[in-house]
């Protein structure tokens, strides 16, 4: 009886070590066929720490500069009829952030994430499409009352991973990139 129960647990330690062994070649397997983006959000101002975010396959400030030039008559309209500097102020931003999270009409529901502020964890994403240049986009969020949003252009290939941090240093300068595009559309 002894001899049987010994068979058997060594017949289960051989089935569970080859599961582990087929289970470890089935990860590095994976990770030789996609490249990984392990993503930080270092933002202590940030309240609530947490960032709606994707990963683009091309430049999305064309199509911000597109949505501004669509909807400028608009914005010109509404300018005009401002009673003070504070409702200039609060139109602009209010231009800003719509143009901004237009750019997100064509990503699905799926391909939204949440990146939230954990303190020396990073979050990995990865993809087992075309490798090469992308772009990490954020939403609009709030930070010191300002709206602030991310755009970082990273460089991936397949086996590889990446790490890149949110944080204060590398925020997306909205408002320059909207002054440009305005610049652009009034010197036609």
């Amino acid at each position: 009886m002894r001899h049987i129960l010994t068979i058997c647990a060594f017949a289960l330690i051989g089935v569970e070590w080859g599961c582990h062994v087929s289970a470890q070649d089935d990860v590095d397997r994976w990770r030789q066929s996609t490249w990984q983006i392990a993503l930080d959000l270092n933002t202590p101002n940030l309240v609530p720490a947490a960032v709606q975010w994707t990963v683009l396959d091309n430049d999305p400030l064309a199509d911000f500069s597109d949505s501004v030039r669509t909807s400028q008559s608009n914005y010109h309209s509404r300018l005009s009829g401002a009673s003070d500097d504070t409702r200039e102020k609060l139109i602009r931003l209010s231009e800003m952030t719509v143009n901004w999270d237009l750019g997100f009409r064509q990503v699905t529901g799926d391909k939204v994430y949440l990146l939230t502020s954990a303190p020396g964890v990073a979050h990995t994403f990865s993809s087992n499409s075309p490798a090469g240049k992308k772009w990490i986009v954020s939403k609009i969020v709030r930070l010191k009352g300002a709206p602030v949003c991310w755009c970082i252009p990273v460089a991936v290939e397949t086996g590889k991973e990446v790490r890149v941090t949110l944080d204060e240093k590398n925020i997306f300068d909205l408002a320059a990139a909207f002054d440009n595009a305005i610049a652009q559309i009034d010197a036609k």
